[in-house]
């Protein structure tokens, strides 16, 4: 790579095929946990008992979040936060912790507002 004579920095050469694991990465991360919890936050506090929207909002994010993993470690090389490659065996444990943790606090959530009444 060259560098400028007029910036002294290297021109960005990348495509935007490095853009997609940093999105998949950010979302299974971080957005996808987002939704789930303002998703439970917000029923909680509207104290919407049944089968919603919400409650189709929240599942689906959690499909998302564990597609986007899925998809980050197969075909992107995912890292685990140590930097060794993640394998589908990591998937697999990701997978069932989200599932496990999902369901509780969905649970958790509409049985607080089955209590309240």
């Amino acid at each position: 790579m060259s560098v400028s004579k007029q910036t002294g920095v290297e021109p960005v050469t990348g495509s935007f095929q490095n853009l997609v694991p940093l999105v998949l990465r950010i979302f299974w991360m971080l957005v996808g946990n987002f939704i789930l919890l303002i998703t439970c936050l917000y029923i909680l506090n509207e104290r919407i008992s049944g089968f919603t929207w919400l409650d189709i909002l929240y599942w689906v994010a959690l499909v998302l979040a564990l597609a986007a993993r899925y998809i980050e470690i197969t075909y992107y090389q995912g890292r685990k936060a140590d930097g060794e490659p993640a394998t589908r065996a990591h998937w697999v444990r990701y997978a069932l912790i989200m599932l496990v943790l999902a369901t509780a606090g969905w649970l958790a959530v509409h049985g607080i507002i089955q209590g309240l009444g």
